[in-house]
């Protein structure tokens, strides 16, 4: 049975008033749409609706349609065997797949790719298909297999949207680039520009005369060089088993096999686009044990009524400027009382559990008292959990839990300023490629969340990261356990990868007794970068193996103008409930003189009772003698260079021995044996 129909049970059921259980038995269900729930099949308070797995069941819903692998053949037209590697001619394979009834409507991921953005803050990675064998899945053809080249040189091109086709163009001296001067839909992805994030610009032509790549549209913030790349979608390299690659005119599949096909290999392709449980102003709903996997999801643009692109991708104007389909659960809007626990989201082009109701500006009523707990997250391609929930501006607390859940290879979370009263407890991180907690608004709590290789490719961006909203009180960040953040000891960046990153004078917040070990030194590896926002309490953290311990940075002397900008949130807030504000956060009445003259800033920064091991630069301050002066007390941290002072380094627990607080005079404040239980961090599971 299948959740649709499932949910029209429920609704006969309903007038009962008793709890509802929907018990789903072993197996795997075939989404090929969303099924919604509203109002009117909700629960109540006293009779709420559950949707869980039978007891030891495994329960999984796929959003892929089966392809069936005996129809794979050898490559019939010469030109495109032609155009791969000698070594693998005779084992890549092609597949009709017009003749199992798809069409380019159904898997076209490149077209829309050529779409103008916005001028956002950062641009698109694209979106693929998935092809999966056996659960497993599959590469999308790429050069080089593995890792990134650097431009060799690079023009700036167009940065905006009233010169969309002036892309720039990349120089290079290997030699593959060369074969694909016939390759129609390839396209160029990696650190465009920043260093916090990576883009996709389709390729307009290659130009062997002169050794060049030429984008087919601009980049949001341009092109930089020395900066990394790869290139997709190529047939030209396809050179590895489980690589693919699509012709949407032919609409004809290659593919290089793992192996030879066997029976009762499955053998499929994400199709689903919409979410598979999408909830607009529903409550009292309860899913627990079930899987969603292998989701299509597509960015799709919004056009006016003249058939003109109004935008494309992500923008500062989320809700006019487009519509993101795809995920596993998505929250409309003025949904309430849900709880999603032990279940699984697995390769889900999108977000894993997305709440779009978003408050302050938008239009949306935030959606309140949602726990996701005890589940598992993999590959979600944009966050696992994308928060929207509270009324930052009147302080309306959202209760928004996210607790004990494991994450792989995926950004945990994503929060914004205008979010209100969240929990972000007991989670594992392991291997993510950006922030693993990105966290704004007010009243929020991120504490005993375990991280390991937190933002391991990235650098300007912390393992949490908070950014840009000078008002973020009562909120707090504490006894974290973030083990191994940075890129890899080979790969240098220009700007620091910190364990905690405050961005751009936000403030307001509490930071103590969280322990970070940095992966590496050779570049600028930090316990902390604070950016000089107000009213910051730093004290009785842990900073081990990093280039730089604790950076502190007077950011608003050197750049006046990010004060104005940090402080938009907190204008809101004003305007919204300044009484509420002022009762509860009188120090927010300094903003107001900060508004009308920023030489007025008075930051009130309180650092100190922190401790560094093993770093290059212990406390590291940046434009201090720039005015308006940091204010407040900023002490530098206590160094010793010795592991033996801690309870278990090997295994990662840094809580200090109370004879080396004793011994060296240490604040109690700091992580010790006595003060934190270590097993109280990370998941809290049997």
């Amino acid at each position: 049975m299948k959740m649709e129909k499932a949910k029209e049970l429920t609704s006969r059921a309903k007038a009962n008033y008793l709890p509802i259980e929907v018990i789903f038995k072993e197996g795997e269900y075939r989404v090929d749409k969303v099924t919604s729930f509203d109002s009117n099949t909700s629960g109540s308070q006293t009779a709420p609706i559950t949707y869980r797995a039978e007891e030891g069941a495994k329960v999984e819903f796929n959003g892929a349609t089966v392809i069936d692998h005996t129809k794979f053949e050898p490559i019939t037209d010469e030109k495109v065997k032609a155009k791969l590697y000698d070594e693998v001619k005779d084992k890549v394979l092609q597949l009709d797949l017009a003749a199992q009834g798809f069409t380019r409507e159904d898997l076209d991921f490149v077209s829309i790719n050529k779409e103008i953005p916005t001028t956002g803050s950062h641009g698109e990675n694209l979106r693929t298909v998935n092809f999966f064998l056996n659960d497993r899945v599959q590469k999308i053809s790429r050069w080089p297999n593995s890792g990134f080249v650097t431009f060799d040189k690079c023009v700036q091109g167009s940065t905006s949207v009233k010169d969309p086709y002036n892309g720039g163009r990349i120089y290079f001296s290997n030699p593959e680039p060369l074969r694909w001067t016939d390759a129609k839909e390839a396209y160029v992805e990696g650190l465009m520009y920043s260093e916090w994030y990576t883009e996709s610009i389709p390729i307009k032509q290659i130009n062997v005369d002169e050794m060049t790549i030429d984008l087919y549209r601009y980049a949001v913030r341009g092109v930089r060089n020395g900066h990394e790349y790869c290139v997709k979608n190529l047939v030209e390299e396809i050179d590895i088993p489980g690589e693919w690659y699509v012709d949407f005119d032919t609409m004809m599949l290659y593919y290089y096999p793992e192996r030879p096909f066997r029976e009762g290999d499955v053998f499929e392709v994400s199709t689903l686009k919409q979410a598979f449980v999408s909830l607009n102003n529903a409550s009292f709903l309860n899913f627990k044990g079930l899987t969603f996997k292998n989701s299509l999801g597509m960015i799709q643009s919004v056009y006016d009524e003249n058939g003109k692109i109004l935008a494309f991708g992500r923008s500062n104007n989320r809700k006019e400027q487009f519509k993101e389909y795809g995920g596993g659960i998505e929250f409309g809007n003025n949904s309430h009382d849900i709880i999603i626990d032990g279940c699984t989201f697995k390769d889900i082009n999108g977000t894993g559990v997305r709440s779009i109701g978003y408050s302050g500006y938008q239009t949306f009523w935030p959606n309140m008292n949602i726990y996701v707990q005890n589940s598992n997250f993999y590959r979600c391609s944009e966050d696992a959990i994308r928060v929207g929930t509270g009324d930052a501006p009147t302080l309306q607390q959202g209760n928004f839990n996210v607790l004990n859940n494991f994450f792989y290879e995926c950004d945990v979370m994503y929060g914004n300023n205008y979010c209100c009263g969240y929990t972000i407890k007991n989670n594992l991180s392991v291997r993510i490629f950006n922030h693993a907690i990105r966290a704004d608004g007010a009243e929020f709590t991120i504490e005993n969340n375990e991280i390991s290789y937190g933002n391991y490719a990235m650098s300007d961006m912390g393992a949490i990261y908070c950014g840009r909203n000078t008002s973020e009180y009562g909120s707090s960040i504490s006894r974290n356990l973030i083990m191994n953040y940075g890129p890899a000891p080979t790969e240098y960046r220009n700007y620091p990868a910190g364990a905690i990153y405050l961005d751009d004078v936000v403030g307001g917040m509490n930071i103590t007794q969280n322990m970070s070990m940095a992966r590496n030194k050779n570049y600028q590896s930090t316990g902390l970068i604070y950016g000089g926002g107000p009213d910051v309490h730093h004290y009785g953290n842990i900073s081990l193996n990093a280039n730089r311990g604790y950076v502190i940075q007077n950011r608003v002397g050197a750049y006046p103008d990010m004060l104005v900008r940090a402080l938009e949130p907190t204008q809101a807030k004003l305007t919204a409930a300044q009484d509420t504000w002022f009762a509860k956060y009188p120090q927010i009445e300094r903003h107001i003189e900060w508004m009308a003259d920023t030489n007025l800033y008075d930051a009130q920064v309180q650092f100190y009772d922190n401790l560094t091991t093993n770093c290059d630069v212990s406390t590291y301050r940046t434009q201090a003698d720039l005015k308006p002066y940091l204010t407040g007390r900023v002490d530098d941290a206590h160094i010793i260079d010795d592991l033996s002072i801690y309870v278990d380094p090997e295994n990662y627990d840094y809580r200090l021995k109370m004879e080396a607080v004793k011994k060296y005079n240490l604040p109690e404040t700091l992580p010790n044996e006595e003060n934190l239980n270590i097993d109280t961090i990370g998941l809290q599971r049997e």
